[in-house]
Formats: C-alpha cells, structure tokens, sequence
C-alpha cells in the first residue's frame, strides 16, 4: 500500500500559490526570483528578461500553472516599480502584451492548456489568448476611480470571473461579473437571477475562484444586513456543459438597439425574459415571434434570456440606447 508522503520543497519565506495536475509547483520567493519545483527535478530558477534591469534589483510574483506545469503566470516588476503582467512558458519568460504591444498589469490565472490568461489592467480586466491576442473586459462606469480585474478562469478558458468596484473603496462595494467571449460581460447576480437561483439577497461582490468545469464559482461578498460573507454559488443543476457559450441556434441583432430586437434563428422561442444587471426581472415576453419590443426600456445593460421547449437557450447581454 502507498504511503503518502510529504517533501520539503525549500527552506525559508516562499509563496506558493499554484500546483499542475501532474505536480510541478509554482514557486517565488517574494525578492524576485522565480522557480518551478517538482519532484524529479527539484527547485529550478526560471525566467530573466534580459532587456530589463538586472533582476536582483526587482521583484515578481507567481499566481498560477497551468495543468502540465509548462506555463505559470504572474508579475515582473519594472524600473518604474509597476507590476506588469508576465508569464514564464517552459522557463522563458515575457511580459503579457496588449494588441498595442503595451505591456498590461498583474496576471492572475490561466487555463489548464496554457493558452488563455487573465489579470488587471488599468482600467479593466483582461483576457489574453495565445492565438487571438488580448481582449479588455470593459464596464460602461470603468474609469480610474471605478476598475475591475479578472480573477478565475474556467479549465478550458472559456469562462472568466471577476469584479468591477469603487476606487478607493471597499471590495464588497463593487459587483462581481462572469465573461465568455460569446456573451461579453454579466453581472454575476443577474447571471444567478436568470437561471432561477434565489440568491437570497446576497450580493457576490467579489468572486474569486471558479472551479475547473465552470459550474462551481466561490468569493466574499456582502448579505442584505449589510454583512460580510463568504459565498458559494453551485451551478451543476442548473447549466449545461456550455450553457454560457452561444449555442450558434439564435441570433439578436442590432446591439447596441433603440426600439426593437430582432431575433433570427431555427429554434421556435417560447418565451422571452429581460433582467437588468442587479438580476431583477424587467419584462417577460410569452409570445416571440421574430421581434421583441424594448423602446419603453431605460438607457442601459440587460440580459436577455430566450427559452425554446421551455427550457433556457441563450442568453444576450445587450445595451439600450
């Protein structure tokens, strides 16, 4: 019978913050320096940018790995003090670049194959991919006063958590928001809202951990006494396997709209629900044929959720002019 077994990676003040599924953990030891340790190999330095200055002079930080160990993701700290986002790929590493070639801020995640990261930028959160390049979540009130940052990301690097909020502020005065590329930007209670999950008036503030299957999502955010609390939001009886992801079956256009939604699609829509984005219902539709009327709406963000044999098919978030 195996015994379990505990190794003593270093000695000394190190943060750890990530382990792939076949062991290779993440390691720095918060002066700047960088490592990967597994078993077999040991501790091993990884990372210098040799056209930045010298690295015994900055800092950097790791926050995740990814599944195989090949890819860990963080910050490097440069001449400026300004923590930019980088990853290290099989031990090399970069800073993390907008499509402009600018460098962006603090990575804070990754996908289980390596090729999507998420972190802050100022003033939004962002998504980075290795074929696509980089996409900002954006929020029609971001600015330098209210920012946001992308905090988990799903295994297969299609759904991102994360949180817009005051700044300076307190964290539980924000909103938290779940992202595909499909569906843009959701507030995460008005996400709960159109699944039908009561959430008792919790407000999820701040979520900060999703699970590998994206149906598992966990932060702090704050009760309708006004407390502070630890959430748990389990999805598993309430989505598909990519629920969240456009299913290809309907389309809405125009986005932003004025007057009226049109809806193309081979799927016959039983109903129609829009919420606005603190999850409460504004307006049900029972009958849908090709056009949903929302001129008698007010200037913002709304969901739109279509549901075809009775059951929810798709979801738009959508904007009102």
């Amino acid at each position: 019978m195996a015994q379990a077994q505990l190794t003593i990676i270093a000695i000394g003040n190190f943060n750890i913050s990530g382990i792939s599924d076949n062991g290779i953990v993440n390691v720095d030891n918060r002066k700047g320096k960088i490592y990967k340790w597994d078993a077999t190999n040991g501790m091993v330095s990884i990372g210098a940018l040799t056209n930045e200055f010298p690295q015994s002079e900055r800092n950097s930080k790791t926050n995740a790995v990814n599944a195989d160990g090949t890819v860990i993701v963080g910050w490097q700290e440069q001449s400026d003090g300004t923590k930019s986002g980088a990853k290290w790929i099989n031990g090399t590493e970069s800073f993390i670049l907008d499509n402009n070639g600018d460098k962006v801020g603090e990575a804070r995640a990754v996908s289980a194959d390596g090729n999507t990261i998420i972190g802050s930028a100022m003033h939004n959160p962002y998504v980075w991919n290795a074929f696509s390049g980089l996409t900002y979540i954006t929020h029609p009130n971001s600015s330098a006063f209210f920012r946001g940052g992308a905090t988990g990301i799903s295994g297969n690097g299609e759904l991102v958590i994360g949180f817009f909020r005051p700044f300076p502020g307190l964290p539980m005065a924000g909103e938290g928001f779940i992202w595909t590329a499909a569906t843009g930007r959701i507030n995460l209670n008005a996400y709960a809202a159109s699944l039908g999950i009561e959430t008792n008036g919790v407000k999820m503030s701040l979520p900060s951990a999703i699970s590998k299957d994206g149906k598992k999502i966990a932060g702090t955010g704050v009760n309708a006494s006004n407390q502070i609390v630890a959430f748990y939001l389990d999805l598993t009886r309430y989505l598909a396997a990519n629920d969240l992801v456009a299913n290809g079956n309907i389309s809405m256009y125009p986005n932003p709209v004025k007057d009226v939604i049109h809806i193309e699609g081979k799927s016959k829509i039983d109903k129609a629900e829009i919420y606005n984005m603190v999850g409460q219902k504004i307006k049900t539709f029972s009958s849908v044929e090709s056009q949903i009327d929302v001129s008698s709406l007010s200037k913002g963000n709304y969901v739109l959720q279509l549901f075809v044999k009775g059951e929810v098919s798709q979801r738009f978030k959508f904007i009102k002019h």
